[in-house]
């Protein structure tokens, strides 16, 4: 899939994290899942944002969605979700979903008007950094459509929400 494509599609899915959260299968922190709080020495040791030990899990596609239990919109800037991809044992990327909690309405020729929230979403792929490439990339959804970014800009943006990429 292409970059650009992905950032599309990962925003998209930020836009339905609190529909998502009715869905799929919800895990507990068992071993088989390996991919929540139990990783966050190492997402420490590589940069990476925490899963917070109160998001509730959601499997979606082969893949665990992390995420504050209430919706980010119309709440304070926040760190709302964590997607972590995996193949078996092994980890993909993490995607970090982040809101001001500003909404924003879309208006597509023939549709009803859509309320999105403005997110910024920062992708790590374990893959790319194995294989010595950046392994970041980044997008702000605050339009209807999405601007890619740099990580310095991304921290920018997150420090004008009163936020950090990462707490700890």
């Amino acid at each position: 899939m292409q970059p650009r494509a992905l950032l599309y599609g990962v925003c998209l899915m930020a836009f339905s994290v609190s529909a998502l959260a009715g869905c799929g299968k919800t895990l507990s922190r068992s071993p088989q899942v390996r991919f929540g709080t139990e990783q966050n020495d190492a997402r420490r040791h590589l940069g990476l944002p925490l899963v917070d030990p109160h998001w509730i899990a959601v499997t979606v596609d082969g893949s665990v969605l992390w995420s504050m239990p209430e919706e980010p919109g119309g709440a304070p800037p926040s760190h709302f979700s964590k997607l972590v991809t995996y193949d078996g044992p092994r980890l993909i990327e993490e995607v970090d979903f982040y809101s001001n909690g500003k909404r924003f309405e879309v208006r597509t020729p023939g549709c009803a008007p859509e309320v999105r929230t403005v997110n910024l979403v920062i992708h790590f792929n374990y893959e790319r950094a194995a294989a010595g490439r950046s392994p970041w990339s980044c997008a702000l959804c605050d339009c209807a459509t999405d601007k890619e970014i740099s990580l310095d800009r991304a921290e920018q943006i997150l420090a004008s929400w009163g936020l950090k990429r990462v707490n700890y």
